[in-house]
């Protein structure tokens, strides 16, 4: 799993995530800081994802970028 904190964004990775129960697609989910809480903002899917792709293994954020492997 890849964690990438940016400021008060941060993304998470679940390389091990299924996706409409296709299994160990992956996913990057993306956080946003409040005063002392944290809230997610979105789910990250490959448009093209297919079964043991294992994306999110490793994330990255810099500004408004996201980058997931």
């Amino acid at each position: 799993m890849g964690v990438g904190i940016d400021g008060d964004y941060a993304v998470v990775g679940c390389w091990q995530c299924h996706t409409n129960s296709t299994a160990n697609t992956g996913a990057a989910y993306t956080f946003v800081r409040s005063g002392t809480s944290w809230s997610q903002q979105a789910k990250l899917v490959a448009s093209d994802a297919a079964a043991n792709d294992d994306g999110g293994r490793d994330v990255a954020i810099s500004g408004d970028y996201v980058l997931v492997s």
